[in-house]
């Protein structure tokens, strides 16, 4: 009978006090994966990316021997990428696996499989895996740290690994280090603000009391002060007596300019994450036409590379080598390209309109499979082919009228 009441595991970093592993920050702040989710510049810009990666569907397609790329809803993978495992969705396994880049530099989700095939996703606390790199075929494996038991090694075929863009295999990028300065200075600003205010404020003056008053004479004076001024007081009219004088205290720059260095330091961080401030919720300065330019601009420069790393995440471990010549995966995102989607079809019409797209071409860009008829240009009245070199003048040399014209 074991008598034990304690079981042997692995240690990880989440058995550790979170001021013990963070490195302190130039303002006195320890940063690490747990503490830096008290600025709230840093936990707006997580949720932000995660909440947006992880609400995009992503789908398996199919190409074509035309070019044509149709979605394969039969394939394994698609299941998977909707359901990962019972008991998880795709968009809430997305969800926390990009917290994990955002605040660890990497996430991994084991795959499990069924005679070669994959069949769930499971995600891997990021602190128990260790990335191995072999010296001689320079192949990654995981080291996977478990509750119960030894550590189990892992190939890479089987670990969905997602890092931050930029990062190599077994050293990730971790945003919350590189910006340990501004996110320390923030979380320090914040606790100062609390601090401040937890009482009412800073003191807004002075009570002198002449020289010689008795200590027990000065406990009562300030006793009846904090009574008739004091909390929801605050405010009154104030009646001193003759000996006494008040003195109002003024603020100084650094105080006067707190709100300032808070934005500065927001937007330190927000720089570090790619965020646009106005989508942050620092709408000082936001009009309609610089929002919509910024959430294109952040589809483009902050979002794309996330979604790239996904998409060769997922086609390394649920497609095979074959498979990825004629399959790929890809994230649809139109609904956060919304904005932009009338400029978007006012330009597939000139280019359909103008002769020099078919619809079939435009449709591909899309992902959308061709129609019938599509694979031709569309003319507009009283338009030739580019390839039709006869002249539309009639004998006497004039050009023919459209049929608007006629």
């Amino acid at each position: 009978m074991n008598l034990w009441p304690f079981k042997r595991r692995a240690l990880t970093a989440d058995d550790l006090p979170a001021g013990l592993m963070a490195p302190s920050s130039s303002a006195g702040i320890a940063v690490n994966a747990s503490t830096a989710l008290r600025s709230p510049t840093v936990l707006g810009c997580v949720r932000i990316l995660s909440e947006i990666v992880g609400s995009l569907p992503v789908h398996v397609y199919k190409r074509g021997p035309d070019g044509a790329r149709d979605r394969d809803q039969n394939h394994d993978a698609q299941a998977i990428l909707v359901q990962p495992n019972p008991w998880t969705a795709g968009s809430d396994q997305r969800i926390t696996m990009m917290v994990d880049c955002l605040l660890h530099g990497e996430a991994f989700g084991r795959v499990l499989r069924a005679r070669g095939v994959p069949k769930e996703v499971h995600r891997l606390d990021p602190s128990a895996v260790t990335v191995k790199i072999d010296d001689r075929t320079l192949e990654p494996s995981y080291q996977v740290a478990q509750k119960v038991g030894a550590p189990i090694v892992l190939k890479w075929r089987d670990v969905i690994h997602v890092q931050t863009p930029g990062s190599l295999l077994d050293k990730p990028l971790k945003l919350i280090d590189l910006a340990r300065d501004a996110i320390g200075l923030d979380i320090a600003m914040q606790r100062y603000e609390g601090r401040a205010f937890s009482a009412g404020g800073r003191p807004s003056g002075l009570l002198k009391v002449p020289p010689k008053t008795p200590p027990e004479r000065r406990k009562e004076i300030h006793a009846a002060w904090e009574e008739a001024h004091g909390g929801g007081n605050v405010g009154r009219t104030a009646i001193i007596d003759d000996s006494m004088d008040w003195k109002a205290i003024s603020m100084t720059m650094v105080e006067a300019d707190f709100l300032q260095l808070r934005k500065h330091a927001a937007a330190e961080i927000n720089r570090a994450f790619k965020v646009p401030e106005v989508l942050n919720g620092v709408t000082d300065r936001a009009v309609w036409r610089n929002v919509e330019e910024l959430s294109a601009i952040f589809l483009e420069t902050a979002l794309v590379p996330w979604l790239d790393t996904w998409q060769a995440a997922y086609s390394r471990c649920l497609l095979t080598p074959a498979e990825r010549a004629t399959h790929f995966l890809e994230f649809k995102v139109d609904a956060l390209a919304r904005a932009n989607l009338a400029a978007r079809y006012a330009a597939y019409r000139q280019a359909c309109g103008g002769s020099w797209m078919t619809p079939d071409e435009i449709r591909k860009l899309d992902n959308l499979p061709p129609i019938e008829g599509g694979d031709k240009l569309v003319l507009q009245a009283g338009q030739t082919p580019a390839n039709n070199n006869q002249p539309q003048g009639d004998d006497d040399g004039n050009t023919s009228q459209s049929a608007e014209g006629r």
